[in-house]
């Protein structure tokens, strides 16, 4: 020990230490025992919780995930051929003030802007809108008492300016589940064929898939899945690339639409390990265990907000055009007016068709609260899945009319 005088010189001073040397190595002992058997402890909750929780690092990765996002946010950086066309409030309000079509429309409505689309060089048209059944409504009486349609012609109208365009991706429900404790999935489904398109090994397995009806899901250029999983928070972070079902594979709404838009071939898309290869791309999936086996999806690459404040206020990220502009232009066109919106302004564009109307969701959950015995996941029925659907219709006959006259 050292002790230091008020003239700053340090004086050592021997300080006796008395020990009692088989207590000191009994404590030691002891302290190495404990620490050693506190450190196999530890050794063995970690090897089994890794056992246990194989997939540690994909919830760090999904735990960070928001916060990444939004730093890495960049609307500038998106995609401006990406085109957005919303069925909103005000257009499910204008088409029945307007037109006398209420919601759900008759499959017309949707045929009429798929046709105005076509006019404007439209690259792809992607909607995100289920129609399961043929519509069996007799007779609808639009704005003009003598413009009569039944749903049969609505059906087949809606088919035809499908087939027509030849860039149409259509809707297939992988969401729904079936009938529950029944012999078959569901009354009559339609048949769809496997996409040309493989993401072998990777691709979510589906009790059901459920086309468009039989004439429409013909008519398509391609089917695309709707299924999304949340994760435990409740949050949709991720998507299913593809899903398989009676040994047949699918390509969810987006990646159809971009297999199309990009001309990809077949061989352009493979499964490698735990990535999928699309043409020169690679992207990651992550994996999470699910029931008896493990769901590989791919992460939403978030660049913007729903909104972004511009100068002249709150926008959303990508053009965006509202369903009644384009329903009315088209209806200006068949009536030899100009129209309040140019064709050419989708010229080579994506265009996504899909629902942000508050009331749909709620309408569609009592709709499937209705539905006997049939399992309806709660996603099927809410904003979630972003889809709208509507049991109507019948077998289809040809249109007498394709004009429908603005009021």
């Amino acid at each position: 020990m050292v002790l230091s005088h008020g003239t700053g010189v340090r004086i050592p001073v021997a300080v006796p230490v008395i020990t009692n040397a088989p207590q000191r190595l009994h404590y030691g002992v002891l302290r190495k025992l404990t620490a050693g058997l506190g450190l196999g402890v530890f050794a063995a909750a970690l090897v089994l919780g890794l056992a246990a929780v194989s997939e540690l690092p994909d919830r760090y990765e999904l735990t960070t995930y928001d916060w990444r996002m939004r730093l890495a946010e960049n609307p500038a950086s998106i995609n401006r051929n990406i085109v957005l066309l919303e069925i909103n409030d005000l257009s499910i309000r204008e088409l029945q003030s307007g037109y006398r079509m209420r919601w759900p429309w008759p499959r017309v409505a949707f045929g009429l802007v798929v046709n105005f689309l076509h006019r404007g060089g439209a690259k792809v048209v992607a909607i995100d809108v289920s129609f399961p059944e043929r519509d069996q409504v007799r007779e609808y009486i639009f704005d003009d008492p003598n413009d009569k349609w039944s749903g049969h012609q609505s059906d087949r109208a809606f088919a035809d300016w499908v087939r027509e365009s030849g860039r149409v991706v259509m809707l297939a429900d992988a969401v729904y589940e079936g009938i529950a404790d029944a012999a078959t999935k569901d009354v009559n489904p339609s048949t769809w064929h496997a996409s040309p398109f493989s993401a072998g090994p990777l691709a979510e397995p589906r009790p059901l898939v459920l086309a468009p009806y039989q004439e429409l899901a013909d008519a398509a250029a391609a089917l695309g899945h709707n299924l999304g999983t949340p994760d435990d928070d409740g949050q949709l972070r991720r998507l299913v690339p593809f899903v398989s079902s009676d040994g047949k594979q699918l390509p969810s709404l987006g990646v159809a639409a971009a297999l199309i838009a990009g001309g990809f071939r077949p061989s352009d898309v493979a499964a490698e390990g735990s990535t999928l290869r699309i043409g020169d791309r690679r992207v990651p999936l992550v994996r999470r265990h699910l029931g008896d086996h493990d769901q590989w999806a791919m992460l939403i690459n978030y660049r913007a907000p729903g909104l972004i404040r511009t100068p002249s206020g709150m926008e959303r990220p990508f053009p965006s055009y509202e369903f009644r502009q384009v329903f009315a232009a088209e209806q200006e066109i068949l009536t030899n007016k100009k129209p309040r919106i140019d064709p050419a302004v989708f010229k080579d564009k994506i265009v996504f068709i899909g629902l942000t109307a508050s009331g749909c969701s709620t309408s569609s959950a009592r709709r499937c609260r209705r539905l006997s015995r049939a399992r309806c996941p709660e996603s099927r029925c809410t904003p979630a899945s972003r889809t709208a659907s509507w049991r109507t219709g019948s077998s289809p006959r040809l249109p007498q009319n394709r004009v429908l006259r603005p009021s």
